[in-house]
């Protein structure tokens, strides 16, 4: 939660400011507007990443992942909470843990 706060923060400040150079860019003739165009793609593009770093999922974790069983009958992999295997129909205290 914190890293969509900050990142959404940083996104915003890069953004606002990134937008304001573009303007200004476009605003000035072309001899004096050449940094202020600059100055806004290299603030407009970190925006833009950490904005996508922020949101991006994050992969599940060992300890996140859910606990499965291998049935012994069929090799089949089986969630933790099932009574029999969907495969082969034996019962789930039949089953040993992996």
């Amino acid at each position: 939660m914190i890293r969509k706060i900050v990142g959404t923060l940083v996104a915003v400040f890069l953004l606002f400011f990134g937008f304001i150079f573009l303007y200004l860019g476009l605003t000035l003739p072309i001899i004096v507007a050449t940094a202020p165009l600059i100055l806004s793609i290299a603030l407009i593009v970190p925006g833009c990443l950490v904005l996508w770093w922020a949101f991006k999922k994050k992969k599940p974790t060992k300890a996140e992942e859910p606990i499965r069983r291998i049935c012994p009958h069929c090799g089949r992999v089986l969630k933790e909470d099932t009574k029999f295997c969907p495969y082969c129909g034996k019962k789930l205290s039949e089953i040993e843990e992996s």
